[in-house]
């Protein structure tokens, strides 16, 4: 098969004979990665959609590269359905970032030039021209194409399109921050993709975890004082039930935030546990403060796990002891009254700056919102500790937190949050009780089904015995325990 050396988004027949020909999936493509990156002497990063990264010098395909040029001639062709060629060039597209949910591409789309005419003979870029004495600008969109399970282009993707669209538009009509806005979107396999799909438009700036190794002090210090407010003003959304913001958002517009409620089981857990209870799919949440819904879900939990096999091992012990920690959080103030909205992903790689002077940073785009949902304001208001953790430290584990700072660095870090954040961030972000919230929150939401979840809740136990002792929260704990001991078949028929 011969591949014409240059595309125009105009080739329709070409693209599609070059389709056809094409293999839908290499063999043993698990072992990588989608779009690799391909490295070579001159460059030590080239881009997956060059046509040095997908042919070899002598011609034929690098690894992967037939599956990356497939891909390619997809993307062109669904550019093409989008944007008429009679008023486009032929767009350039590379790849942004490879995650476990999705692959985002950079789509850059210039004016068709003079050579790209209609019937009229002038295209209408350069009428606009003419007119206005402005050239049209070119576009920039991010192109963001979820994934299966495996990783693949194949199978029923994991995230919905259709949330991810809902949760970008509600969180771009109810704060001023730089968010991606969405063109396009398709829930169905009726496009050239096969697959749903979001076009989004493309944000400046380069990705954090990047631009952070070239900072100074300086700038780094800028960088965690605005990330440091931009935190506390994502939380200042509320609303008064918890959960994912919903699609049905997209349908029905307006003040009210619609959101769905956290499921139970989890898609994991039913798959995980097929002979149980079956995942329920997406229900409206309800109006409830952090202490009832907290309650009530961990209930539910219990609730589904009688239909789990007799031999299951049962966690009533560990919820009940959650809930007396609860009540004693609710207590001293750390779970509030409503909800608020928390990114839940607020890390260097879905975070956009760019340099303004030699003492300065600017933060340009939040990206990636996938993860968002309406929770306690603990959860929302979590500290940027990866600033300023160890290197060898995990950014996930909330105790770094509270590890003490060494080195000149990474103390002036800290300290730049502790005077940008207010003084309910301050206790939010870093208390020890809000910490035991973030930890509990997590639990409640994904459940108690492995061996780490029933680790963390033990441990969360004893440290709670240890903070407040007049809870009882391990004495309770061992006491429903004794019980099942006792009579474990009539303990779980009641």
């Amino acid at each position: 098969m011969t591949i014409p050396s240059t595309l125009h988004c105009s080739d329709i027949a070409q693209i599609e004979a070059a389709i056809a020909v094409l293999p839908a999936k290499l063999k043993d493509s698990s072992k990588t990665t989608l779009l690799t990156p391909t490295t070579n002497r001159d460059q030590d990063y080239l881009d997956p959609f060059s046509d040095i990264a997908i042919y070899k010098p002598n011609g034929d395909f690098h690894e992967n590269g037939e599956r990356v040029l497939r891909l390619k001639f997809q993307v062109l062709q669904l550019i093409s359905d989008l944007f008429p060629s009679s008023e486009t060039g032929p767009p350039q597209i590379s790849l942004i970032g490879e995650g476990s949910y999705n692959i985002v591409i950079s789509v850059k789309i210039r004016p068709a030039n003079v050579a790209e005419k209609r019937d009229s003979g002038v295209c209408f870029s350069e009428k606009l021209t003419r007119l206005l004495g402005i050239p049209p600008k070119a576009r920039d969109f991010a192109l963001r194409l979820p994934l299966d399970a495996h990783g693949e282009l194949q199978e029923a993707a994991v995230n919905d399109v259709d949330r991810d669209v809902a949760t970008l538009s509600v969180v771009g009509n109810h704060l001023t921050l730089p968010v991606p806005k969405v063109v396009e979107y398709d829930l169905g396999s009726s496009n050239s993709i096969g697959r749903p799909y979001m076009l989004q438009t493309q944000l400046t700036g380069t990705n954090f975890n990047y631009l952070w190794r070239d900072l100074n002090l300086a700038q780094k210090i800028s960088a965690i004082a605005e990330i440091t407010k931009l935190a506390e003003k994502v939380s200042t959304l509320t609303a008064p039930a918890a959960g994912t913001i919903s699609p049905s958002n997209l349908a029905s517009p307006g003040s009210r935030i619609q959101l769905d409620d956290f499921p139970i089981p989890t898609k994991y857990q039913a798959e995980k546990e097929a002979d149980a209870a079956p995942f329920p799919g997406s229900s409206p949440a309800q109006h409830h403060t952090p202490l009832t819904y907290l309650l009530g879900h961990m209930d539910r939990w219990m609730t589904y796990e009688k239909t789990l096999p007799y031999n299951t091992p049962r966690t009533k012990p560990l919820w009940t002891a959650l809930k007396v920690i609860l009540h004693s959080l609710h207590k001293k103030g750390w779970l509030g009254d409503t909800f608020h909205l928390a990114h839940n992903d607020l890390f260097p790689r879905n975070i956009l700056a760019r340099i303004t002077s030699p003492s300065t940073v600017s933060i340009t785009g939040v990206v990636d919102w996938d993860m968002a949902s309406f929770a306690p304001l603990a959860v929302a208001l979590r500290a940027p500790f990866w600033a300023w953790k160890a290197s060898a430290a995990d950014e996930q584990d909330e105790d770094v937190a509270r590890v003490p700072v060494a080195g000149e660095e990474r103390v002036a870090l800290k300290k730049t949050f502790l005077d940008a954040a207010s003084e309910r961030y301050k206790a939010f972000g870093l208390g020890l009780e809000a910490i035991v919230v973030r930890k509990v929150w997590r639990l409640a939401v994904e459940g108690l089904g492995s061996e780490v979840a029933k680790s963390v809740a033990r441990e969360l136990v004893d440290q709670w015995g240890e903070m407040y002792p007049e809870d009882d929260a391990v004495e309770v704990w061992m006491d429903v325990m004794a019980k099942m001991v006792v009579n474990r078949e009539s303990e779980w028929d009641n």
